[in-house]
């Protein structure tokens, strides 16, 4: 496993135990990842409200749409409000600790939660393929969630407004969930370097971010024993961001 500038602790519910996997070498402040955590989502949620307040102007609105649309804005900023709450806690304690608690968790069922809390045109961007049953593992489903909330915001990011995003869930002993996008690409040098806390790459210094959400992932998505990677086949050929979680 490679070095990770916290203590992580797993709490299972299941499992009595508590099994911790330490590291040293990068840091990084929990406040900043948390920091991080919110600003992404908040200008989505701002794009939400802003297309909601311009098709209420024009009066090209159905009921329905107004309450999803809502809906969603009120679910992802109650998540932002108790994400940013557990940062400034670990902060003020003076904890280096990124905690999961893991339960049995259904993935399909994050995922399902996860989509609907994107507008309705980030929606259609999406297609999600090769596992629609439950999907069950130990998991902690609000910080999976998070980071394939910041993997699909990245895809958006990148890419052209209207260009497809694809979702892909293999599952066996292991679940592999991609996330691929046909936007910028990366090179090998970006490649080599993008987990690493802070690394923006000069190619998109232009576009708001802190170089954080990577990282944060693979924190994540290490401690619950798994694996995150990226591949692409070059600059204008798109990404792939590969993770797995053992069940």
């Amino acid at each position: 496993m490679p070095d990770i500038a916290t203590l992580l602790l797993v709490a299972t519910a299941d499992l009595p135990r508590e099994t911790a996997r330490s590291a040293a070498g990068e840091t990084t402040d929990l406040l900043e990842i948390g920091a991080h955590d919110v600003i992404a989502p908040l200008a989505s949620i701002k794009a939400q409200a802003d297309l909601l307040s311009r098709r209420l102007r024009q009066r090209d609105i159905p009921k329905e749409d107004i309450l999803e649309t809502l809906a969603a804005i009120s679910s992802r900023s109650s998540a932002l409000a108790d994400r940013l709450r557990i940062a400034l806690e670990a902060h003020r304690t003076g904890r280096s600790a990124f905690v999961v608690h893991v339960t049995r968790t259904d993935l399909a069922a994050i995922i399902h939660t996860l989509l609907n809390q994107f507008a309705p045109s980030e929606r259609a961007r999406i297609t999600v393929s090769g596992h629609e049953d439950a999907l069950e593992g130990h998991w902690d489903g609000e910080r999976i969630a998070q980071v394939l909330r910041d993997l699909i915001e990245n895809a958006f990011k990148y890419s052209a407004p209207d260009s497809p995003v694809r979702i892909d869930i293999l599952a066996n002993d292991e679940v592999e969930i991609t996330v691929r996008d046909y936007g910028i690409g990366l090179s090998p040098d970006e490649l080599d370097n993008l987990f690493t806390p802070s690394y923006r790459s000069s190619r998109v210094s232009a576009i708001a971010g802190t170089g954080l959400g990577l990282y944060a992932s693979r924190v994540v998505v290490e401690a619950h024993g798994g694996r995150i990677w990226a591949e692409s086949g070059g600059i204008d050929r798109g990404s792939a961001f590969h993770v797995v979680l053992p069940r």
